[in-house]
């Protein structure tokens, strides 16, 4: 979920990645202030929403981790 409105600054993951609890997923920027979104759980990257330069809104969903 995205931490807060904003424009996705990096994703740095790609689909099939397996990733930990607390890995830095993606970066989102508001206002020249960057966010590092992090994985809620261990798993797998099944599916990414957004892209980089991407608006998103505040708890909008951006990966799925199964």
């Amino acid at each position: 979920m995205s931490p807060m409105t904003g424009i996705v600054e990096d994703v740095k993951v790609k689909k099939g990645t397996r990733v930990e609890k607390g890995q830095v997923v993606m970066v989102v920027e508001a206002m020249k202030m960057y966010v590092d979104v992090h994985a809620h759980k261990t798993g797998v990257v099944e599916e990414i929403y957004v892209k980089k330069g991407e608006t998103v809104s505040l708890n909008q969903p951006l990966l799925l981790i199964k």
